[in-house]
C-alpha cells in the first residue's frame, strides 16, 4: 500500500508539457476534404464530418511547417464556415455557431409554420442509453444553419427558430431528429453495433477487429459486471470461442482450470500467459498459499486477488500472430487484463452496492437410516461375518431411529457476499484521473464463523501535455485479503464419511459430541465438525503498479518505456488442537504452523514505435526489449509435541520445530519487433519476431528465436464486391503462422538440487539434506508451431456478424520429468522427449441483432468450439515408462481401461472383457486394458441473449459442454462399510439371477475387493458429464433521467443477477463441471445491487 501511495503522490507532481503531432503541408486551391485527409494521415487523428457538411467549403490556400494540430486546424478553418473540437483523438467538424442572429436569419429555415421566425433558446444534455454523458456530439439544424457540439459534461445550448428540427449525431450512435422547443431538450442516443471498430488490446499496442490479422477475442467491463463472481476468469466462461474454463470448487479462492485451443504439453506449463496493464502476473493455477486454507479443491487461483470491478476489458490472444511477440511465455495463449482509466469530463462519483447469496445447486438423495442398516447387515451376511464391538451403528450403541441429512447440516448453509465499491474520476483532455476503493466480505455454506474479507484500491493517472509530445500513464492496484475460512472441505464428510444415523453433532453443553459409549467406555463417533476447531488465518496482499512513459522524438517516431512491478505476499497461521480429533486417538496431533510466501517480479520494456502514412499505405514498426525478474521465497515453520492445546498459540512452546525455507530466482530477457503494413485499408500484413533468454536453461540452450507472419484481405472493400453485394458490411480473410515456446519447468532443473530432510529426528539439532533431482544441463525449449485461418463476414451494417477460425497447433521437444529406476537414487530427471502433440480445431461465432428499434433491441450471439488433441509422435514410446500412459494417434488425456460389461448375475461381481474376449472379475492390468477413453471436451460453446426495452435490460447466457468424466460412483467404496451411501446403491446385486448396477455388498470378500478395484481402470469408471447450464442471468433497470433530476443524480441502475442458475445433465453427482463429490461444487449465486453515478 505504501508503494502505491508513494507512486501516486509522485505522479501528481507530473508537470511535463505535452506536445502535439506536427503538421506540414502546402495547399493551393485544394479542396478542404483533401486537406483534412492529409491532416488525418500526418496526425493519426480521426475525423467526424457529416456527409453534407463540406458542401459549402472553400478551397484552401496556405503553407504549414511543423505546426501543431490545433495550430494547423485554426489556420485551415480560418476562412471556412466551419469550426472543430478535439475529443479523444477525434476531430469533430461542425458549422460555426452564429451568435448575432436576427429574425431575418431564421427565415432561411422557414418551414411555413407560424413559428418560422420565432427565436428560441434550446439547451439540454445528450447521454447514452446507460445515462452516461456523451462528449462532442454534433448538433445541427436540419437543412443548414447554426450548429454546436456537446461539452465535456454532455450539455449544449444554441439559438434557433421554433420551427427548426435539431439533428443529433455521434460516432458509433444512431442519429436522432428532435423538434426544437424553448427550454430543456435532453436527448438519449442509442449505440450502433460497432463490434468491428471497437478497440482491441494486443501485445504492446491496440488494434480493431476490422484491421486485426490475429485470432483475438475481447470481453468488456459491461459483460464482466453482469456476473456476481469474485474471480474475473469465471466471467469469461462460455464467452470466448476456443477457451475452455472449468471451475474446480465452490470456494471462491479455489482453482480454475483454463485452456486455450487445447493442451499443448505432456506435463509442464499448460496455463496461458497473464498480463495486467503490461505487468506479467503469476499463472492462474499457481497456488498463492503454502497451506491452502479454504482453497480446498485442487489448489488456489491467483486471479482471485484481482477485483473484477477494476477491469475495463479482458483480451484473449490465441494464434501465433497475436502471441509470438511474447515468445516463450505465450505458447498456450495470452490473456491481457486492462484496468479502468479516468475519462475527460466533469468529476464524477460512481458507487456500487451489491449483496449476494449462495447455495449448493442440488443435493444427492442418500440412503435413509433403515436402508443403510439393511445394507450393513447384508454385507455382514454375504461375508459370513459377525457384528463386532466396533460396529457402533448396528450393535446397539447408536440410536437406529436417528436420521440426519448431512448435506443439509454440513454444506446446506447459505453463503453471503457483501460488495461495496466507490470511485472518483474525471479530468481534462490532457489529464485524467481515477481513484477507486472497495470492500468485500463473503462467507461459506459451511457451519461456523467462516469468512474472508477483501479491501482494494485502484488508482489511474494519465497525462499528455499540450503539444502532445510527452505522455505519462500510471496505474496501481492494491488488494488485501484476510481469509479465515476453514481449511478442510466438508463435502466429502457430507456425502461419503458420515452414516445417516450418526450421533448428534453437539452435546447438551454445546461442545462437540464424539459419541461416548458408557457400555464400551470409548468414543464411537468421528465428528465431521472437528476440522472447524482448527484455527486458520491467511493474509494475502497483492500489489500491481505500472508506469508507461512516451515521448515523440520526430514525426511518427516515439520512444516508450513501460515499468511494471507485482508483489503477492502471503502469511498463514494454522493451529491444530488435539480437541479437533476424536478423543480415542492417543497420538499427539497438536501442531502449530506458520508460513510466509512472497512472489515479487519487476519488468522493464523500452520500445521504439514508428508510424508513417504514404500514398495509400500506413506503416507501423515496433522494436523493443524485455528485462524481467521473478523472485519467490518463503518459509514454512512447524511446531509439534505440544503437551496441551493452550500451548499451540505460541510455536516457541513446541519441543520439536522444523523449518522449510526456499528461494527461487527466475530471470528472463528478450528483444522483439513487429512490422504492420496496411494498404488501402484492404491489405494488411504483420510480421513479428522475438529472441528470448531464460534462466531455466543451461548456457548451451539459454536463448531461442520465435517469429510469426500474418496477413488479412478485406475483400469487401474491392469495388466489384462492394458494388455487387451492397448488404455485405465486412468480408475479411485472415491467415497466420508462427512459433512460440515454453520454459515452464521447475527453476534450476539443469542443476543438481538438495533439500532438508523433514523429520522429527535430528542429529545434534541439525537437519540432514538429500538430493531432490538429477541435473540436466542440456535442457531445451519446448516449441509450438501455430497455423490459423480465419474469416469475418458481416451483413446489414454488421447486424449479422460471423467469425470463424480453423487452427492447427503442434508442440514438439516436450519437457517433462522422466521417471528413473529407484536404483539411481532419484525419482526422475527433467528432459526433452522427441514427442509432438497436435491440437486442431474449429471456432465458430455468430453475433446478430434481430431487432433494433428506438426503445427496443435484441442481440443474440452463439459460439461453438471443436478441438481434437492428438499425440502424433513419440520416439521409442513402447520402450519408455510412458508406454502404458500414451498411445500415438490418440489424445494425451486418454485413459487405457478394461472394457466394463456389467454386474455378473451369477457372482454379483463387476465383470470385464479380457484381451482374449473372456469375461472376468479380475482382469490383468498390463494385458487387458484394451479400450481408450478420452476425457477432453468434444465441443463446448454458449448461447447468449441481450434484450433492452426502454430502461430494462435482460441478459442471459447458456453454456454447453460435451465431455466424459470419472464417475462419482467410484468414490462409494465397497458396499457395506460404515459410511454414507447414495440411494442409487439400492440397485445392487442381492442374489443369483439379479440384474443390477452395483455389485454385491461385501467388505471382506477378496474377489469383491479385486472386482471393485478393477473398476477404477475400466470404462465403467467413466460416464457422460455433458451439460447445459444457465450460467448467467442479469436483469437491470435504469431509472429515467426525468425521475433523477430532482435527486440531482446522473444515473441510477438497479439490478438482479444470478450465476449457475440451473444445470441439465445426466451426470451422477452435484456438478458435472467439477466432476467430484470430494469438493464443494460451484455455488448457485443470486445477487441484487444498485449502481449510482453522482
Amino acid at each position: 500500500m505504501k508503494l502505491i501511495a508513494l507512486l501516486f503522490l509522485f505522479n501528481l507532481q507530473v508537470t511535463a508539457s505535452v506536445y502535439s503531432q506536427r503538421i506540414s503541408l502546402t495547399a493551393t486551391n485544394t479542396p478542404l476534404r483533401e486537406v483534412l485527409q492529409t491532416v488525418r494521415k500526418q496526425s493519426g487523428y480521426s475525423f467526424f464530418v457529416e456527409s453534407d457538411n463540406l458542401r459549402d467549403s472553400k478551397p484552401v490556400n496556405l503553407s504549414l511547417m511543423e505546426n501543431s494540430v490545433p495550430e494547423a486546424l485554426d489556420k485551415i478553418f480560418e476562412n471556412q464556415p466551419f469550426t472543430y473540437t478535439i475529443e479523444n483523438n477525434v476531430i469533430v467538424v461542425t458549422r460555426k455557431l452564429r451568435t448575432n442572429l436576427s429574425a431575418a436569419d431564421f427565415l432561411t429555415f422557414d418551414n411555413g409554420g407560424p413559428d418560422s421566425t420565432k427565436v428560441v433558446y434550446v439547451q439540454g444534455s445528450v447521454r447514452d442509453d446507460k445515462g452516461q454523458p456523451l462528449v462532442g456530439v454534433s448538433i445541427r439544424i436540419k437543412g443548414g444553419g447554426t450548429g454546436t457540439v456537446t461539452k465535456a459534461d454532455g450539455t449544449y445550448s444554441l439559438k434557433t427558430n421554433a420551427a427548426a428540427t435539431l439533428v443529433f449525431s455521434y460516432i458509433g450512435y444512431l442519429s436522432r431528429e428532435i423538434k426544437a422547443s424553448q427550454g430543456e431538450v435532453d436527448v438519449v442516443l442509442k449505440q450502433l453495433n460497432t463490434a468491428l471498430d471497437q478497440v482491441q488490446v494486443i501485445a504492446y499496442g491496440t488494434t480493431t477487429k476490422r484491421f486485426s490479422t490475429g485470432n483475438i477475442a475481447t470481453v468488456s467491463a459491461e459483460v464482466i459486471e453482469r456476473q456476481p463472481v469474485s474471480n474475473p476468469l469465471l466471467a469469461l466462461q462460455g464467452r470466448v470461442p476456443g477457451m475452455f474454463i472449468q471451475q474446480m470448487t465452490g470456494n471462491s479462492a479455489g482453482n480454475v482450470i483454463i485452456n486455450i485451443q487445447g493442451i499443448n504439453s505432456l506435463a509442464q506449463g499448460t496455463s496461458p500467459f497473464f498480463v495486467i496493464d503490461g505487468v506479467p502476473f503469476p499463472p492462474v493455477n499457481s497456488d498463492p498459499t503454502m497451506m491452502s486454507g479454504a482453497i480446498s479443491g485442487n489448489g488456489g487461483s491467483t486471479l482471485t486477488y484481482i477485483n473484477p470491478s477494476d477491469i475495463e476489458s479482458i483480451t484473449v490472444l490465441k494464434d501465433a500472430d497475436a502471441t509470438s511477440i511474447y515468445g516463450s511465455r505465450a505458447a498456450n495463449g495470452a490473456i491481457l487484463i486492462t484496468t479502468k482509466k479516468g475519462k475527460p469530463g466533469n468529476t464524477r462519483v460512481d458507487v456500487d452496492l451489491q449483496t449476494s447469496w449462495g447455495k449448493i445447486p442440488r443435493q444427492i438423495k442418500m440412503l435413509n437410516s433403515q436402508e443403510y442398516i439393511a445394507l450393513r447387515k447384508e454385507a455382514k451376511k454375504n461375508d459370513n461375518a459377525a457384528i463386532t464391538v466396533a460396529d457402533f451403528d448396528i450393535n446397539g450403541d447408536w440410536d437406529t431411529t436417528r436420521y440426519t441429512n448431512w448435506q443439509k447440516e454440513l454444506v446446506g448453509g447459505t453463503s453471503h457476499l457483501t460488495n461495496m465499491q466507490a470511485g472518483l474520476s474525471g479530468g481534462t483532455d490532457r489529464t485524467q484521473f481515477l481513484i477507486k476503493g472497495g470492500y468485500l466480505k463473503e462467507t461459506t455454506v459451511y457451519p461456523g464463523d467462516q469468512s474472508a474479507t477483501k479491501e482494494n484500491v485502484h488508482i489511474s493517472l494519465n497525462h499528455r501535455s499540450s503539444n502532445q509530445k510527452f505522455s505519462f500513464n500510471f496505474s496501481g492496484t492494491y488488494l488485501q485479503d484476510d481469509n479465515k475460512m476453514i481449511n478442510t472441505d466438508l463435502m466429502i464428510n457430507a456425502l461419503l464419511l458420515v452414516p445417516p444415523l450418526s450421533p448428534p453433532l453437539y452435546n447438551n453443553d454445546g461442545s462437540l459430541n464424539w459419541g461416548y459409549s458408557n457400555r464400551l467406555n470409548t468414543y464411537t463417533f468421528s465428528n465431521p465438525l472437528g476440522p472447524v476447531l482448527l484455527s486458520y488465518q491467511g493474509n494475502t496482499n497483492n500489489t500491481i503498479a505500472n508506469a508507461d512513459i512516451s515521448y515523440r522524438l520526430l514525426e511518427g517516431l516515439e520512444l516508450n518505456t513501460s515499468l511494471g512491478y507485482n508483489k503477492i505476499q502471503n502469511t498463514e497461521i494454522l493451529l491444530t488442537p488435539q480437541s479437533a480429533f476424536t478423543p480415542r486417538i492417543v497420538a499427539n496431533l497438536r501442531s502449530s504452523s506458520i508460513a510466509n510466501k512472497t512472489t515479487a517480479s519487476w519488468i522493464i520494456e523500452p520500445k521504439i514505435k514508428y508510424k508513417k502514412d504514404f500514398n495509400s499505405n500506413r506503416l507501423e514498426i515496433l522494436i523493443g526489449s524485455t528485462f524481467q525478474q521473478n523472485k519467490n521465497d518463503g518459509t514454512l515453520v512447524r511446531g509439534r509435541g505440544f503437551t496441551n492445546d493452550a500451548q499451540i498459540v505460541n510455536i516457541a512452546n513446541a519441543p520439536i520445530i522444523s523449518a522449510i525455507p526456499y528461494q527461487i530466482l527466475y530471470r528472463y530477457e528478450g528483444v522483439f519487433g513487429r512490422i504492420n503494413m496496411n494498404t488501402k485499408d484492404k491489405y494488411i500484413i504483420t510480421l513479428a519476431g522475438r529472441r528470448d533468454g531464460s534462466s531455466r536453461f543451461g548456457s548451451a540452450n539459454r536463448y531461442m528465436n520465435f517469429y510469426s507472419a500474418a496477413g488479412s484481405w478485406i475483400f469487401s472493400e474491392e469495388p466489384l464486391i462492394k458494388n455487387s453485394f451492397p448488404a455485405l458490411s465486412i468480408g475479411k480473410i485472415r491467415l497466420s503462422y508462427g512459433t512460440a515456446g515454453n520454459d515452464q519447468i521447475p527453476d534450476y532443473a539443469y542443476l543438481s538440487l538438495y533439500q532438508n530432510i523433514q523429520t522429527d529426528i535430528q542429529y545434534q539439532s541439525s537437519i540432514g539434506m538429500s538430493p531432490t533431482g538429477h541435473s540436466n544441463p542440456y535442457l531445451q525449449w519446448e516449441l509450438t508451431k501455430k497455423l490459423n485461418l480465419g474469416m469475418d463476414i458481416g451483413f446489414l451494417n454488421n447486424q449479422i456478424l460471423f467469425t470463424g477460425n480453423i487452427y492447427i497447433n503442434r508442440s514438439s521437444n516436450q519437457l517433462l520429468n522422466y521417471p528413473l529406476s529407484i536404483i539411481t537414487g532419484f525419482q526422475g530427471v527433467n528432459k526433452n522427449l522427441d514427442a509432438t502433440i497436435e491440437n486442431k480445431g474449429i471456432e465458430l461465432q455468430l453475433e446478430t441483432t434481430p431487432i433494433r428499434r428506438k426503445n427496443f433491441s435484441w442481440n443474440l450471439s452463439t459460439n461453438i468450439s471443436f478441438n481434437k488433441n492428438k499425440l502424433i509422435k513419440f520416439t521409442d514410446l513402447d520402450k519408455s515408462t510412458f508406454s502404458q500412459t500414451y498411445v500415438i494417434g490418440q489424445p494425451t488425456n486418454i485413459s487405457k481401461v478394461y472394457p466394463y460389461i456389467d454386474v455378473s448375475p451369477q457372482t454379483g461381481l463387476y465383470e470385464y472383457r479380457s484381451a482374449d474376449g473372456k469375461l472376468t472379475s479380475s482382469p490383468n492390468y498390463l494385458k487387458d486394458r484394451t479400450m481408450l477413453i478420452d476425457i477432453n471436451p468434444k465441443y463446448f460453446g454458449s448461447i447468449s441473449s441481450t434484450i433492452t426495452f426502454k430502461g430494462f435490460t435482460i441478459d442471459l447466457l447458456f453454456q454447453f459442454v460435451k465431455k466424459m468424466a470419472l464417475t462419482n460412483r467410484l468414490q462409494l467404496g465397497l458396499l457395506g462399510s460404515m459410511r454414507a451411501y447414495p440411494a442409487v446403491v439400492e440397485d445392487r446385486w442381492h442374489k443369483p439371477g439379479d440384474i443390477a448396477t452395483y455389485q454385491k455388498a461385501s467388505i471382506l470378500d477378496p474377489n469383491a475387493y479385486t472386482a471393485y478395484n478393477s473398476m477404477y481402470y475400466s470404462s465403467g469408471a467413466y460416464e457422460d458429464a455433458s451439460y447445459i447450464s444457465l450460467r448467467n442471468l442479469s436483469i437491470s433497470y435504469a431509472i429515467p433521467q426525468s425521475a433523477l433530476k430532482k435527486l440531482k443524480l446522473n444515473s441510477v441502475r438497479l439490478f438482479v443477477q444470478g450465476q449457475n442458475i440451473f444445470t441439465i445433465s445426466s451426470y451422477f453427482g452435484i456438478s458435472p463441471e467439477s466432476s467430484s463429490i470430494y469438493v464443494l461444487p460451484p455455488l448457485r449465486m443470486i445477487s441484487t445491487g444498485i449502481h449510482l453515478n453522482l
